[in-house]
């Protein structure tokens, strides 16, 4: 079994720094209070025909995408494991100058 596709986001306790050319913030029009802040999502571009989704919204960062297509030669069989996934996800992040992802600290159990 390989992966073939794999979403992953976190939220971090500080504002991500803007990696798009455009930014929507939405104010409250009666305090003038900045209220959330957007980034519109853009495509990363691998090597061979792929890309990986980054989406930025003010504290939490989104990635989709098969990584285990992402600059490989042999990408007929994908990455077995969750680690070597993320580790190219965090590669990608980095060039953006964006935090990688890190291990759960908290569970949640969003079924009850």
């Amino acid at each position: 079994m390989f992966i073939d596709w794999l979403t992953v986001s976190q939220e971090h306790q500080h504002d991500l720094p803007v990696v798009c050319d455009v930014l929507t913030i939405t104010v409250d029009a009666i305090t003038g209070e900045k209220i959330s802040e957007r980034q519109p999502r853009f495509k990363h571009e691998g090597s061979f025909s792929t890309s990986i989704t980054v989406h930025v919204q003010g504290r939490k960062v989104r990635v989709e995408g098969n990584p285990s297509r992402i600059n490989r030669l042999d990408n007929l069989f994908g990455y077995e494991r969750i680690e070597q996934c993320i580790s190219v996800y965090n590669g990608i992040l980095a060039e953006y100058g964006l935090p990688g992802f890190t291990r759960c600290t908290t569970r949640y159990r969003d079924w009850e």
